[in-house]
C-alpha cells in the first residue's frame, strides 16, 4: 500500500509538472494565480514572415502586425491585464485563449482555422458569405451556428453579436477595420513574398488560442513536404526529361470593363516560385502594353508570340470557354493546347483555389 501511495504521488507530481509545460486551453480559475509562473511555456517563433512578430511574457504577449504597426496585448484570461503596457499605444487588450470565439470576413483565413481545429470558433461572417467554398462552414451558416453580420458598421447588429457570443470576441481583416466595436486585428499574410511566410501567419491566428505547440508542428510539417517536394522535381527533372527543363505559363484572359487582353505571370509571386519548386522554366513578363488597374496586359497577338511554345499552362480563372470563343484560332497554335497541357483551378470548386491556396501551399501525400 505504501509503494503504491508512493507511486501515485509521484505519477501526480509528473502531470503536475508537465501541466506547467503546456499553455491553458482555459482561463485561471479565482484564487489559482501563481506570481511568477511563465503561463505561455509553449511559443512561436518568426522564421520566414516580415509582418508579424510577437513577445512573449509570463501573463501576457505582444502581437505585432509590422505593415500596420499595430499591437496587440493578449494576456491569459483569468488574470489582469499587465498596468505596465497601459498608454503604450496598443490597439487592444485582449484575453486569451478566445471563450468567445471569432468573426471572419476572409476566405482565406477559413483554412487556418481548419487547420488548428477551431473550425467551430468561427461565431460569425462578416459580409456576403457567397465565396465561401468550405462545405463544413456552410453546414454552420446554414443551421446558424455560425452567423452572418452583413453590415458591420450596424451597431444593432454588433451587439447583438456581441450579446449571442460574449463581448471580447475578435473580428479578422485582411485590412484595417474601425467600423465596430469588435476586437479587430489585421492579417496581412497575403503581403508576404514567399509561400512558406504566407502558411507562417498560421502560427499569428493560434496565439489567441495558445495552440502555440499545434502551429508550430504544422509549419515544421509542411516546410519538410515542401522541400521535399523540391526534390523530387530535381530528380524528374535529371531523370526523366535528361536535365530538360519544361516551360510553364501561368496566364489569362480578361475583357473586363470592355479592357481586351491576357495577363502574364510576373514575379516575385506565389506562382513563381511554385515554377521554381518544380524545375520549371516559367513565362514571365512586365511588357505588356496594356493599361489594366496597375498592371499590364498584353495583346492577343503578342500574347501568341510570347507564350505560344510553352509545355503547360496554368489557367487560373473561371473564363476559359469565353476565351477560347473569342480566340480559339490563336489559341490552336499553342504546344499545351495541342497537347491538352492546359490546367485550370476550379476542381474543387470556382472559389475553393483562392480560399485554400494560401494557408494550404503545402498540401500533398507525394512525401507523406
Amino acid at each position: 500500500m505504501k509503494f503504491f501511495l508512493a507511486a501515485l504521488v509521484a505519477s501526480c507530481s509528473v502531470i503536475a509538472a508537465e501541466s506547467q509545460l503546456q499553455n491553458l486551453k482555459g482561463c485561471v480559475a479565482p484564487g489559482e494565480f501563481e506570481a511568477g509562473r511563465d503561463y505561455f511555456p509553449e511559443k512561436v517563433s518568426v522564421t520566414e514572415s516580415v509582418y508579424w512578430d510577437i513577445q512573449y511574457f509570463d501573463t501576457y504577449k505582444i502581437l505585432r502586425n509590422e505593415l500596420d504597426g499595430e499591437t496587440y496585448v493578449l494576456y491569459q484570461c483569468g488574470t489582469e491585464p499587465p498596468a505596465s503596457e497601459s498608454g503604450n499605444g496598443h490597439v487592444h487588450f485582449i484575453p486569451v485563449p478566445l471563450q468567445n470565439g471569432i468573426a471572419l470576413s476572409s476566405t482565406t483565413h477559413i483554412p487556418h482555422l481548419e487547420l488548428l481545429g477551431l473550425r467551430t470558433e468561427i461565431k460569425a461572417w462578416l459580409g456576403w458569405d457567397g465565396y465561401i467554398s468550405s462545405p463544413c462552414l456552410k453546414e454552420l451558416i446554414g443551421d446558424e451556428s455560425t452567423i452572418v453580420v452583413s453590415d458591420t458598421s450596424d451597431q444593432s447588429a454588433v451587439d447583438s453579436l456581441k450579446e449571442t457570443f460574449g463581448p471580447n470576441i475578435v473580428a479578422f481583416h485582411n485590412y484595417r477595420d474601425h467600423s465596430s466595436n469588435l476586437f479587430n486585428v489585421s492579417v496581412s499574410a497575403f503581403q508576404e513574398q514567399t509561400n512558406e511566410a504566407i502558411f507562417e501567419w498560421n502560427k499569428f491566428f493560434a496565439v489567441f488560442f495558445n495552440l502555440e505547440l499545434k502551429a508550430t508542428s504544422l509549419f515544421y510539417e509542411n516546410q519538410r513536404r515542401y522541400q521535399c517536394y523540391a526534390e523530387e522535381a530535381v530528380d524528374i527533372v535529371d531523370v526523366a526529361d535528361s536535365g530538360v527543363k519544361p516551360t510553364l505559363l501561368w496566364a489569362t484572359y480578361t475583357n473586363y470593363t470592355g479592357v481586351d487582353g491576357w495577363n502574364v505571370a510576373q514575379c516575385p509571386n506565389y506562382y513563381c516560385e511554385y515554377a521554381e519548386l518544380c524545375a520549371a522554366d516559367f513565362v514571365q513578363s512586365r511588357d505588356g502594353t496594356i493599361d489594366y488597374f496597375g498592371t499590364k496586359l498584353f495583346t492577343t497577338e503578342a500574347f501568341v508570340q510570347l507564350a505560344k511554345d510553352a509545355d503547360h499552362w496554368i489557367y487560373a480563372s473561371a473564363n476559359w470557354e469565353e476565351a477560347y470563343e473569342a480566340y480559339g484560332t490563336q489559341l490552336d497554335q499553342f504546344v499545351s493546347v495541342q497537347n491538352q497541357q492546359v490546367f485550370d483551378t476550379e476542381g474543387a470548386g470556382s472559389n475553393a483555389w483562392f480560399e485554400n491556396r494560401l494557408a494550404e501551399y503545402g498540401k500533398s501525400n507525394l512525401c507523406a
